[in-house]
């Protein structure tokens, strides 16, 4: 039992970047591994109770939704621990399918390759593009002084009207 709990408190460790809903490029869902026929039912009803709300958007209507949403979101945690118990519980006879679901489940699965340097080539490893990245970003950033920030002063530099400004229809 002391076990399963330190698996357990591990797993749900991975709640963050387990997601809930994944969609393929196609805009069609993707079959979680714990769904079930009755939360493809409540997913549906949930998606038809915020469609009606987003057609005529009342406080009924949000509420219903939000009560499906919250439903179905019971329903997808109560079947997703006991996906996770089943594959722990199955560890030792198969524990393919427990790292299958780990590694499936990383937040990271790619890394950024093959960036444009700026002068019409590209980055070829890991390290280049980490530069590239580094110099675009310190060049958004503003280097401050330390210390406390200066005080302002309305009288300093403050325009009240924009006189110089031309609007003219296309």
């Amino acid at each position: 039992e002391k076990m399963w709990n330190e698996l357990h408190d591990k797993l749900q460790s991975f709640n963050a970047v387990v997601p809930t809903v994944a969609v393929h490029s196609n805009g069609r869902p993707v079959k979680l591994p714990w769904g079930t026929s009755t939360l493809k039912r409540l997913r549906i009803k949930k998606d038809k109770a915020w469609s009606d709300f987003d057609s005529d958007p009342t406080i009924a209507k949000f509420n219903y939704a939000i009560s499906r949403e919250e439903l179905y979101d019971q329903e997808n945690i109560k079947l997703k621990v006991k996906y996770e118990r089943k594959i722990t519980a199955n560890l030792k006879l198969n524990c393919k399918s427990f790292y299958s679901y780990l590694r499936n489940n990383r937040e990271a699965k790619t890394c950024i390759r093959n960036l444009d340097n700026g002068d019409g080539s590209r980055s070829t490893n890991p390290k280049e593009s980490a530069e590239i990245l580094a110099n675009a970003f310190s060049s958004v950033f503003v280097q401050e002084p330390q210390g406390p920030l200066p005080e302002f002063r309305p009288d300093d530099k403050v325009f009240t009207s924009i006189n110089d400004l031309v609007i003219t229809s296309v």
